[in-house]
């Protein structure tokens, strides 16, 4: 039978080395807490988007304004009783309520979208949101929705080729 020997060791790195290590450490951890920092205010508090030359895109939130009548109306539902002709009536008050806030969101991606093609930005990236899985944190889910990511990089992506294409 043939015995198999096994060492174990550390290296010690000497001070200078440590130092320079310890610096390189505490550089990525700054430039990290400083830009996952930035990310998160950048895209939860006050803007829809920030772009590479630092202009930022004020975030709309079209349901805030129309929070009332929406609320109004779905208590105004909820009243009815089911199956009658008035609570019909109030359920598509209801829905051309949030159609409005729709369609308000879509005006402002095409719109958005024209001015960035317009203003000169001849290439653009897009950070790779999962925004599927952002809507898992029930806290955030209500702004992620809002914000309306999805819509504005599917509309971003066919003007911009459109505007290739001519």
């Amino acid at each position: 039978m043939e015995s198999v020997w096994a060492y174990r060791f550390r290296l010690y790195p000497d001070a200078k080395r440590q130092r320079e290590i310890d610096e390189q450490i505490e550089l990525a951890r700054f430039l990290y807490n400083k830009l996952l920092g930035l990310a998160k205010g950048e895209y939860l508090k006050e803007n829809f988007a920030v772009l590479s030359d630092g202009k930022k895109i004020g975030k709309p939130n079209f349901a805030a304004i129309r929070k009332k009548r929406i609320a109004r109306w779905q208590r105004v539902v909820a009243r009815r009783q089911k199956g009658s002709r008035r609570r019909e009536k109030a359920r598509e008050k209801l829905h051309d309520s949030w159609e409005k806030v729709n369609r308000q969101s879509d005006d402002f991606a095409r719109k958005t979208a024209n001015d960035l093609i317009s203003s000169g930005y001849t290439s653009f990236a897009v950070e790779g949101l999962h925004i599927r899985n952002m809507l898992k944190n029930h806290r955030l889910a209500g702004a992620i929705n809002r914000a309306a990511w999805n819509g504005f990089i599917r509309v971003l992506t066919y003007k911009a080729e459109d505007a290739t294409a001519l």
